[in-house]
């Protein structure tokens, strides 16, 4: 999950660059928001499962 976070988070970036306006660049900001706090939560659950503390992460949290 997490490599294709980053992937979509790259590929978010490529489409930035080549956004035609404002409106175009504040929805791209966000995705990469989205996706930012998507991969966030993966590691901090990939963080816990490994740690053995898993409070309550599942596989599901981490694969999903």
């Amino acid at each position: 999950m997490i490599k294709r976070l980053e992937q979509m988070l790259k590929q978010v970036e490529k489409q930035l660059a080549q956004a035609h306006n404002e409106t175009e660049r504040q929805a791209l900001l966000q995705e990469i928001e989205l996706i930012s706090g998507q991969l966030q939560q993966a590691l901090a659950a990939l963080s816990k499962a490994m740690n053995g503390q898993t409070g309550g992460a599942t596989s599901v949290d981490i694969h999903a």
